[in-house]
């Protein structure tokens, strides 16, 4: 369900520091704004979120969670041709963050409602090490895809996949309301 949104992102992930060398940017610049962006985005972003997701249920969260993040790269993408091309790298690299610590909240919450009691620990190591790996196929292709399509392709990638990860959740989310009944009933005649 996940892994369009993980494979999305982890090529912008592993392109937006580039994009910065291509564009003249200083190694130490580079490190200046990568850690600004992520000290910044997990210190405001990530606890925003996990505010906002504690108000509704872990697979409700992850819809929304990847439908925002669908919505904001998309619009990222459609900013990113009107504005410097230098605004828009420096930019993109603090939305990816910001990006990366929506998804940890979100995809943790979700990992967390679906761990066996007292496995929980066991259970999201698993399932963090399992989106792990699908961001490895995002990192593989991202150099080709910049090269080949341009760094405005590594920002629409993430757009995609988290919007076809909103729509798997959300079926399966119907699925699983439509199963819910048929479960408690089940419980209910073996008491």
């Amino acid at each position: 369900m996940i892994a369009p949104g993980v494979i999305g992102v982890a090529v912008a992930f592993a392109t937006m520091q580039l994009r910065l060398v291509d564009l003249g940017f200083a190694a130490a610049d580079i490190g200046w704004i990568g850690a600004l962006s992520n000290v910044v985005t997990y210190t405001i972003i990530a606890p925003l979120t996990s505010a906002i997701l504690a108000r509704m249920a872990p697979q409700r969260g992850l819809i929304w969670g990847c439908a925002v993040l669908a919505i904001g790269f998309g619009a990222l993408a459609i900013i990113d041709r009107y504005i410097g091309v230098r605004v828009s790298a420096v930019g993109s690299v603090g939305f990816v963050f910001a990006a990366l610590a929506v998804q940890h909240v979100t995809f943790t919450n979700w990992f967390l409602g679906l761990a066996r009691p007292g496995k929980a620990g066991t259970d999201v190591t698993f399932l963090t090490s399992v989106m792990s790996a699908f961001a490895l196929v995002g990192f593989a292709p991202s150099g080709f895809i910049a090269a080949r399509l341009g760094y405005g392709v590594t920002l629409i990638v993430p757009g995609l996949g988290y919007a076809l990860s909103a729509v798997l959740a959300a079926t399966f989310l119907r699925q699983s309301d439509t199963a819910a009944p048929e479960e408690e009933l089940m419980i209910e005649r073996t008491n």
